[in-house]
């Protein structure tokens, strides 16, 4: 019964060991994780908690001791066991076991509060620090993969630029077309107008039509005054007779200082043969034109087309204001700018005309003449005082003044229709008399004289 007795103590020191190790263990364990810092202040707390556990140890053995001894006393002296007495201390120490225990698991618990709550506070810490290292990984990690991607994109565009001219220079335009399209779609490629240009060649030898022009306009994306490019362009739209996209092109340049790139495909524009602006009679207009062209014309104030009205002649402007829109086009269909030219004809009445003689009193036989007819007009008169018109006797030549008070009256009426002022005279002619033969040889001296046809 001793014997068990004593085993049952020893296991339970054993136990009791085994636990303060386990304690302190993990102790160890967390004190790590949580670092330098919290690792001496772990172990302080951690020697305070194995001290106590082996300071129980201790009054746990030494109480074992005590009975075990007291026991082989009694029995050595008594020669018997004592069941009674080996009651009793049993009894005694289990108590004095639990309390201590209590007492000692009371401490670590409260240490372990203690632990929780240093642990709670070093592990948001711990967080902040993690997070902020890891923020500057991962900033330091983009910036590598830019860098790496950047420096691959760059070998990959000196790769493929080198080795699409080396198939171009051999003029293997087929198989440089691949390399040189990759070089192309990189950032250096998409401005370097020299390696677009020898794609663009390349696509034209290849017939690839849609890409070269496409290549075409990359160009002068970048490069909105690119000489060869715009020459290129002119040539393609030529080559495939594709006028309107020509003279839109055209159309695009005109004014700039690209516009002498185009200098072989762009048409003059129709000369007219006088000036616009106002005159006082019509105007017989004409048009000069390059060779090979023709020019159409409106009157409407519309642009012209090849369906307007075709120039051929003489255009006859008369009286108002004519606006006149003329294009010359080329046998290939380009056309010229569109000359606009404003006419505004405002006639002038014709000076009234010259009645000779002068209003007075004549004897019998005197002529009646109207000088100074302006080409293209006629004269028509009247004798009874009345205003002339188109209507009246038409003057072709002088006649004689009748006899008695006579008014006669004049107009004149221009090949505008335009009619002058009246121009009147009053005659007063004696009855005829017979005259010597002197007499009228005189008279027609003084007439033939008045008229200049005798000095």
């Amino acid at each position: 019964m001793q014997a068990d007795k004593e085993k049952e103590i020893i296991s339970s020191t054993i136990d009791l060991s085994r636990t303060v190790n386990d304690i302190d263990y993990k102790k160890n364990t967390q004190t790590k994780i949580q670092g330098e810092n919290t690792f001496e202040d772990k172990n302080d707390i951690d020697d305070q908690v194995v001290s106590s556990m082996q300071k129980l140890m201790e009054e746990e053995t030494s109480v074992a001791r005590a009975f075990v001894n007291q026991n082989e006393y009694q029995q050595e002296s008594q020669g018997k066991k004592a069941p009674v007495a080996a009651s009793m201390k049993t009894q005694v120490i289990p108590d004095i076991s639990k309390e201590l225990e209590k007492e000692k698991i009371d401490e670590i618990q409260k240490t372990d509060d203690k632990d929780k709550k240093k642990l709670s506070r070093n592990q948001k810490i711990k967080i902040a620090v993690v997070a902020g290292i890891a923020a500057l990984l991962i900033i330091i990690a983009i910036v590598t993969v830019l860098l790496v991607s950047n420096n691959n994109r760059k070998k990959s565009y000196d790769f493929n630029y080198k080795k699409g001219m080396e198939l171009y220079d051999s003029r293997d335009y087929s198989l440089a077309v691949p390399y040189m399209e990759k070089a192309a779609k990189s950032k250096e490629g998409s401005q370097n107008t020299d390696l677009l240009f020898d794609l663009y060649i390349c696509y034209r030898n290849t017939n690839q039509k849609d890409k070269a022009l496409e290549t075409l306009q990359s160009i002068l994306n970048a490069d909105k005054y690119n000489k060869k490019a715009i020459q290129a362009m002119a040539e393609f739209y030529a080559q495939e007779e594709d006028s309107d996209s020509l003279n839109s092109l055209i159309k695009n340049y005109r004014g700039t200082e690209a516009e002498q790139y185009l200098a072989d495909y762009i048409v003059k524009n129709p000369a007219p043969s006088k000036e616009a602006g106002t005159y006082n009679e019509n105007v017989k207009l004409q048009f000069v034109m390059d060779s090979g062209c023709k020019v159409y014309y409106t009157l409407d104030g519309s642009a012209p087309t090849q369906k307007s009205n075709l120039y051929s002649d003489i255009i006859e402007i008369k009286s108002g204001i004519t606006t006149i829109k003329a294009v010359a086009i080329n046998s290939s269909g380009i056309y010229s700018d569109v000359v606009e030219l404003r006419y505004e004809i405002d006639y002038k009445k014709p000076t009234a005309p010259s009645i000779n003689p002068a209003s007075g009193s004549y004897e019998s036989g005197q002529m009646i003449s109207v000088d100074y007819i302006p080409d293209g007009s006629r004269v028509y008169y009247t004798t009874d005082g009345s205003v002339p018109t188109k209507n009246s006797k038409l003057y072709t030549e002088g006649f004689p003044m009748p006899d008695g008070n006579t008014i006669v009256s004049a107009i004149i009426v221009d090949q505008n229709g335009q009619i002058s002022d009246v121009t009147r005279r009053n005659y007063v002619v004696s009855k005829a008399k017979q005259l010597t033969y002197d007499e009228a040889e005189k008279i027609l001296k003084t007439q033939l004289q008045n008229k200049g046809l005798l000095k």
